[in-house]
């Protein structure tokens, strides 16, 4: 039996009694502030391990925050591992469209590393979007990389995502639907559009798992629906998946894990076959058994896989 919540009609509910409350509203959850473009914004952010050790940084996929990641704090008996909700997503503060533009993500990582590390360079570990997001990154700031782990990204070159385009679900019904009623029409309602994205996520992408009708249940706390409403209008131009994300890359040496599972559409095959060849310093780990969302689906697993590389790539 599936394990998502049904969008319902809930009748005369206060929306916010549907979604957990952000640290706007919440001050008993962990916070920090950073500035982007000049504009403060409060975010969800969570630390475990020594600060002084180095700093391995987990970025949530889009739609999503910190909780299916925080197996990661395993890892802490030998890093300060940092853990946040991006602005507008998750428990961090919700912000109008115009500050969810694709380009200032890096701005966001940079602020985020900036508080946690000073100026020490950090491992950052994305998962799908924010994987892609990680590279954009890289190419600004990649005296800041002491390596990167890309849980199955999308294809990073402009060029191969015409052959290598993947369905995302975002012409099905429910999906149009959030959009027109609750975006393109209208004021935001971020407590609305966040509960309705919870029912579509759950499912995924059918193409992403090894059962497409038993997907593994995705333990969030609250979805950032703008957000991902947003990126997704980017990276889809016209319809079609179309966005340079290693613009500026060039050579880099920075160690690189490009992460993949063996059921996923874009898993581990296909990120040696697409991504690989962008990274001198790149290789592939492999999780058999899982899809994208591996680190719920076999979390030991994924958590050693990471660990094993950090020993080896990672000075």
């Amino acid at each position: 039996m599936h394990r998502w919540t049904p969008l319902l009609a809930i009748g005369c509910l206060d929306p916010s009694s549907l979604v957990p409350a952000t640290v706007v509203d919440d001050p008993t959850l962990p916070s920090a502030d950073i500035v982007v473009n000049g504009v403060s914004r409060k975010i969800h952010l969570r630390e475990f391990g020594d600060p002084d050790a180095p700093t391995l940084l987990v970025m949530p996929g889009a739609a999503c925050d910190v909780v299916p990641y925080l197996v990661l704090s395993e890892l802490s008996d030998a890093w300060h591992v940092v853990l946040w909700d991006p602005r507008g997503n998750g428990l961090s503060e919700r912000v109008p469209a115009e500050e969810l533009a694709w380009v200032d993500v890096p701005l966001e990582i940079e602020a985020v590393r900036q508080l946690v590390a000073g100026d020490r360079p950090v491992v950052v570990v994305g998962h799908s979007w924010s994987a892609a997001m990680l590279v954009t990154w890289l190419a600004r700031f990649r005296e800041h990389a002491a390596g990167l782990v890309l849980i199955e990204p999308p294809a990073l070159r402009q060029e191969d995502q015409e052959a290598y385009a993947i369905p995302v679900g975002v012409l099905s019904d429910p999906y149009l639907d959030l959009t027109w009623s609750n975006w393109s029409v209208g004021p935001v309602d971020h407590d609305w559009m966040d509960f309705k994205m919870t029912g579509i996520l759950q499912p995924g992408v059918p193409t992403f798992h090894c059962d497409p009708d038993d997907p593994p249940f995705w333990p969030i706390a609250r979805p950032g629906a703008l957000a991902s409403l947003v990126w997704e209008d980017t990276v889809f131009a016209g319809g079609r998946f179309d966005y340079p994300f290693d613009e500026g890359l060039g050579e880099t040496d920075v160690p690189v894990l490009l992460l993949g599972s063996g059921c996923s559409v874009i898993g581990a095959d296909f990120q040696e076959e697409v991504n690989l060849s962008l990274f001198a310093r790149g290789e592939v780990g492999r999780i058999d058994g899982v899809g994208h969302r591996m680190m719920v689906e076999r979390p030991d697993a994924f958590v050693d896989t990471v660990r094993a590389w950090l020993e080896r790539a990672v000075p």
